[in-house]
């Protein structure tokens, strides 16, 4: 994947100077000039059974669980604020 290719909601443009954050990016591929990312292992989550995480607009992780099979808990989440 190249840098154009990733979409600008994954790093707004924040702060006094507008800077764009890059370094907190991560997805398991390889890459051109460090091998493989790991990311995976590095945020402790299982290839097989994957994740589901929800960030905010200010890129805080405000949830996560460890299945993609878990929409019982997303909806707890979600219930919990959102108005029916």
């Amino acid at each position: 994947m190249e840098l154009e290719e990733i979409p600008e909601c994954f790093y707004p443009a924040t702060g006094k100077n507008q800077a764009k954050v890059l370094h907190k990016i991560y997805f398991g591929d390889e890459s051109y000039n460090k091998g493989h990312s790991h990311a995976y292992e590095f945020l402790g989550i299982s290839p097989q059974s994957g994740a589901i995480v929800l960030v905010r607009p200010d890129q805080y992780r405000r949830f996560g669980c460890d299945s993609l099979d878990d929409f019982e808990m997303v909806g707890l989440f979600f219930a919990e604020f959102m108005i029916p």
